[in-house]
């Protein structure tokens, strides 16, 4: 993966996560520093390369999917999961609380 691919393939990660909508093309090439064109073959190369997808065809704005991430991050499927169900993330994230932090919100 080349270092640009990789910035590509972050940037709709980050997103993703943030507000589970990708970013489009032209954004991304804001962002890279690049042509929209440049950013349409990074994107193909990383959807031929198996990282992402475009869920609603190839002429779907916004619609990318991250399929794997390399050395961190989450899939789409658990990103979907966290987007439908964010009471059971809000419990899971007070599950991994440390005890003093417990403590601390229920003294609130």
């Amino acid at each position: 993966m080349t270092p640009r691919q990789r910035h590509v393939l972050q940037l709709v990660h980050d997103a993703l996560t943030r507000t589970g909508v990708s970013p489009s093309l032209k954004e991304m090439a804001a962002c890279t520093g690049t042509t929209h064109g440049a950013v349409c073959r990074l994107v193909q190369a990383l959807e031929a390369a198996g990282y992402l997808r475009r869920a609603g065809g190839p002429n779907s704005i916004r619609s990318l999917e991250v399929l794997r991430f390399p050395g961190k991050g989450l899939l789409a499927e658990e990103i979907a999961w966290c987007q439908a169900n964010p009471e059971r993330v809000r419990a899971m994230m007070q599950l991994t609380r440390a005890p003093a932090e417990l403590e601390a919100a229920s003294l609130q």
